[in-house]
């Protein structure tokens, strides 16, 4: 097997070990600067494909132009950055709210 999936078979191993995939999992929402340095974008990317196979509603936003904590290289970017990221996260919410069954 290839190095990538290799590495996704070991992070699929360790969610399986937490429980992940055991069809209790709430939907999961991951939101990545693309130009984060401290943490790869390629961590988050792996992480979406693990939990998507592992059958977890997963969506994964990449905000373009922006580091770690969202932040840009000025303040109108971040400012940008971080409206897009709370539209995302609002419509993903809004869609699973409507969607999720009653008590």
């Amino acid at each position: 097997p290839s190095i990538r999936q290799r590495t996704q078979d070991l992070v699929a191993r360790r969610l399986q070990r937490m429980g992940v995939g055991d069809g209790r999992d709430p939907p999961t929402l991951l939101v990545h600067g693309i130009d984060d340095t401290q943490v790869l974008p390629s961590q988050s990317r792996r992480f979406a494909e693990a939990l998507l196979a592992a059958d977890v509603d997963t969506q994964l936003v990449m905000v373009p132009g922006v580091g770690h904590g969202l932040i840009g290289k000025d303040a109108a970017t971040t400012s940008r950055a971080l409206r897009q990221a709370l539209a995302q996260t609002i419509g993903f919410l809004d869609q699973r709210l409507q969607t999720a069954p009653g008590p």
